[in-house]
């Protein structure tokens, strides 16, 4: 994807509006600040917040910079959603949100502690102590987009921000294929599990009924060889009828020998 030259600004002036509101959320902090700062008492030995200072070069320069990537983002279709002045940015594009960071490339400090860079930002507690600025801006896509995807590009002294500008944005635009492309792998793996579960479901169903289809064979086979062996007691009574008493649980002996057949009929499965 062919992205044309963008021109980083020399000033603040006509910055994004998110860029611009980090401008003035900057001014407004420190003027609150000095205005806290002033109304301290002289005793008061808790204090620890010290006057905001101005924004830095670095700063200035990360500013100028996001406001340039912003707006060629969306001049290529790209939508700005919201962003920090931490260098925190959330875009859209295709229809996908992801989530990007404009920030500093720090560096570990192993020099003395009055050695350590001081004065290079406004905003120091928004990095870590221990490292130190190494002059060149990181750009990278958070979110995650799967293996694959370029997602971080970074300032060099041969590659500067208006050079790599056009390039960070060709890769932000193709965030949104590769989410979508990601979320439509998801989607079928989903489908491809829910496949599997209703294929296991209905091999264990047919599992069951195998299972209860002979059950009840066995069962009709135990009814079968239990009618054979009560015809042949009823034979036996009626054989010898001599053996049989005049009323049989309160029924006479031939109306209770009616109803031992049927019920043996009623037993037998090949009746």
């Amino acid at each position: 994807m062919n992205v044309g030259k963008i021109s980083i600004p020399g000033t603040l002036r006509n910055l994004h509006p998110i860029v611009a509101a980090w401008v003035d959320e900057h001014r407004k902090e420190q003027v609150e600040r000095r205005a806290r700062f002033r109304a301290r008492q002289p005793d008061d030995l808790w204090w620890g917040e010290d006057e905001l200072a101005d924004l830095s070069e670095r700063d200035l320069y990360r500013f100028r910079v996001t406001s340039a990537l912003l707006k060629g983002f969306e001049t290529q279709g790209g939508r700005m959603l919201e962003g920090s002045i931490r260098g925190k940015l959330k875009l859209e594009v295709s229809g996908e949100k992801f989530e990007v960071s404009v920030v500093e490339k720090m560096y570990q400090f192993h020099g003395k502690p009055s050695d350590e860079p001081k004065g290079w930002t406004a905003f120091p507690y928004h990095h870590n102590s221990a490292l130190a600025p190494t002059g060149f801006l990181r750009f990278t896509i958070t979110t995650y987009l799967g293996t694959g995807v370029k997602k971080e590009w970074v300032e060099t002294s041969k590659l500067n921000g208006e050079d790599l500008l056009p390039t960070v944005i060709a890769g932000f635009l193709l965030a949104g294929p590769a989410l979508a492309a990601r979320r439509e792998e998801f989607a079928e793996r989903d489908r491809r599990i829910e496949a599997q579960r209703v294929a296991e479901e209905e091999r264990r169903h047919l599992a069951q009924l195998e299972q209860e289809k002979w059950r009840l064979f066995r069962d009709r086979a135990k009814d079968w060889e239990e009618a054979q062996r009560l015809r042949s007691f009823l034979a036996a009574l009626e054989a010898n009828p001599h053996s049989l008493a005049e009323e049989i649980d309160g029924m006479p002996a031939a109306d209770w020998l009616k109803w031992a057949h049927r019920k043996v009929e009623e037993l037998d499965p090949l009746v």
